[in-house]
């Protein structure tokens, strides 16, 4: 935890051992009060732990910096699937970006909680590049596999956008 401008803190620590003052923390990020109300959500990691190589790295993942708010049933059923199934075989290099579509809704009057999760890959081949797309209502235990393009699509409606490139038109 940390705050905006705040340059002396070389790691992650603690909320509750970090000595900044509650309200301070809670004016510019979600605190941990904020996900014990909760009660169809998890927290939802954007970068998963599983993804990561090493037990620094794994830690990191659970800053509240890297989760939404996300449908229970959607975090532990068809969305972990979907990210333990991720086929990188072949791949020189794999991109995935993560992201959420704000929703109505919020918990504990602060936090937004998504209306959608949805992720996109570009794997790099020896020869050329393939990508992959998924996205889900946060409220249904439901994934849709999609072309990149489609994503796209969709995100630009939901965003209000005219296009959207997640990968700059290179993958």
């Amino acid at each position: 935890l940390a705050l905006p401008g705040d340059q002396n803190r070389k790691s992650m620590e603690l909320e509750s051992t970090c000595g900044i003052k509650r309200n301070l923390l809670e004016s510019s990020q979600a605190v941990d009060r904020d996900y014990q109300a909760a009660v169809r959500q998890d927290r939802g990691h954007l970068l998963p732990s599983s993804h990561q190589p090493d037990q620094d790295s794994k830690a990191a993942t659970f800053t509240l910096t890297n989760i939404v708010p996300q449908f229970r049933a959607l975090n532990q059923g068809q969305w972990r699937e979907y990210e333990e199934h991720i086929n990188t075989t072949g791949c020189r290099e794999t991109y995935i970006l993560v992201g959420s579509v704000p929703g109505n809704n919020k918990i504990n009057n602060r936090v937004n909680v998504p209306s959608h999760i949805w992720a996109a890959g570009c794997c790099v081949l020896q020869k050329g590049k393939r990508s992959w797309a998924v996205i889900a209502k946060n409220n249904e235990n439901n994934v849709v596999y999609l072309t990149l393009g489609e994503l796209q699509g969709q995100l630009a409606k939901h965003y209000g956008k005219k296009t959207i490139d997640l990968f700059n038109n290179a993958c």
